[in-house]
């Protein structure tokens, strides 16, 4: 594809809800078995600087935690999926500041699946990844409250201190490079199995 300028806000709305399908055909394509739906998300890093570019923090603070403004990618993703034959199980991420902020979220979603008929394989709790162990174990089990039949992932917050603490409060799977940083400098001082 030809790269886009992107200068607004709006130039990246369109951007990342034209994203969606190709996002997910590469999923498919390439026989992930899980995909976590393309959202707005804040970056742990940032090697390019976008931390200081105006764009980059005019979007970081008025989509990422819009519910409607991450609905429409929510439905572009529902829409996508319902229209193909889809392998990968898809997992949508959960946005918020704290506690009752992600339940509001999560409320939101679990109502969007009613509306659209449609039901989400697990959810990916995105944000947290400087979030204290405790607020992510409280944010998971309030989340396990209201639905604890699907899987939850964590997105970029597993570092290798928090996985058991994350595994008991219900969490299936995590994606973080921690782990794998401390496994390969020799200077973990003990091993955690992830669990499948």
């Amino acid at each position: 594809t030809e790269e886009k300028s992107i200068e607004t806000i709006k130039d990246i709305e369109i951007f990342f809800k034209e994203a969606v399908p190709n996002f997910l055909s590469f999923a498919h394509k390439f026989k992930a078995d899980i995909v976590v739906g393309l959202d707005y998300a804040d970056k742990g890093t940032y090697k390019k600087k976008e931390n200081q570019k105006k764009t980059y923090i005019a979007a970081k603070q008025k989509l990422i935690n819009d519910f409607s403004k991450q609905k429409e990618l929510i439905i572009e993703t529902i829409k996508y999926v319902k229209k193909n034959s889809f392998y990968p199980k898809v997992f949508i991420p959960v946005h918020g500041k704290n506690v009752n902020d992600y339940l509001f979220y999560f409320e939101k979603i679990l109502n969007l699946e009613n509306q659209e008929n449609f039901r989400f394989d697990g959810f990916a709790i995105g944000g947290i990844g400087r979030a204290k162990t405790i607020d992510i174990c409280k944010i998971l089990e309030s989340l396990r409250k209201l639905d604890s039949s699907r899987d939850f992932h964590i997105l970029g917050a597993a570092g290798i201190k928090k996985i058991i603490n994350l595994i008991l409060s219900g969490a299936n799977s995590f994606d973080c490079h921690t782990p794998w940083r401390r496994s390969s400098d020799g200077e973990a001082n003990f091993l955690v199995p992830l669990l499948d």
